[in-house]
């Protein structure tokens, strides 16, 4: 079952605006445990700030596409960029502090069930048990 789908411009403000929205709305209406809670708004926050960042490279004309589905004692979420994608791959272990890229996916692996990319490497698509 489709939970909510919301695009939003790639702009500070719009990002902010929105998950503020999912964090009071959203998360309090999935999700019992604050734990769990905690770990979502991290994620998508996470993907987020990749999307705009890496993805739209903070071009205001682009936008970013959030979307959230349930099933049983999964949520899943996806976020779409409108960049031109990358490989898809994530370090399989902590990059320095020095890397200046791969330590928010390498965060998202750790606290998700799953995550996955599409074939153009513009969305990531990531699942939580919730029980």
């Amino acid at each position: 079952m489709v939970v909510f789908e919301e695009t939003f411009p790639s702009k500070i403000k719009s990002i902010v605006e929105f998950l503020t929205v999912f964090k009071e709305k959203y998360l309090e209406y999935l999700v019992d445990t604050p734990a769990l809670r905690d770990r979502l708004e991290y994620v998508v926050m996470e993907a987020i700030d990749n999307a705009y960042e890496h993805g739209n490279r903070q071009d205001e004309n682009t936008s970013i596409r959030v979307q959230c589905w349930q099933e049983e004692d999964l949520l899943t979420f996806s976020v779409l960029d409108e960049g031109e994608g990358f490989a898809g791959t994530i370090s399989e272990s902590l990059p320095l502090l020095t890397d200046l890229n791969g330590r928010g996916l390498y965060s998202i692996q750790e606290f998700a069930h799953s995550v996955s990319f599409n074939d153009k490497g513009n969305m990531i698509t990531i699942t939580f048990k919730t029980r």
